[in-house]
């Protein structure tokens, strides 16, 4: 599970520039079902394609990590704002220590992501399994 960037290799940006623009990782999770649910919906095919997201969307899933951490010993927020998923390798679908380390490595995560994000990137999410 991935969060990228497409780059542009120069700040003067021409459509030759775009189309030889570089794909940069931001974010890698691993197992994270709840995470990949968030980024996934509304998606039919959500192996190996890529799905765009913006700074917006990132921004959004930071509330509702901080959210989740924030009412931990309500299991009904988790449920309501950041559900679990199951499904062929994604792991355990507790609502766990995992699951909230999970979250907070989210937090974490894209917060060092948006400090990477340059003007007219496009940033989009794939999964691979």
């Amino acid at each position: 599970m991935y969060l990228y960037r497409k780059k542009r290799k120069s700040d003067y940006a021409t459509n030759e520039d775009y189309k030889t623009a570089d794909d940069v990782q931001l974010a890698y999770w691993r197992k994270a079902n709840h995470i990949h649910k968030w980024f996934t919906q509304g998606v039919e095919e959500d192996n190996c394609t890529p799905i765009p997201v913006t700074e917006k969307k990132i921004l959004k899933l930071i509330d509702i990590c901080m959210d989740v951490l924030q009412d931990k010993d309500d299991l009904a927020v988790a449920e309501e704002l950041l559900p679990t998923q199951s499904g062929f390798f994604w792991g355990d679908t507790d609502y766990n220590e995992w699951y909230y380390q999970d979250v907070r490595d989210t937090i974490e995560i894209l917060a060092e992501a948006l400090d990477d994000i340059e003007p007219n990137d496009e940033l989009y999410y794939y999964a691979w399994y």
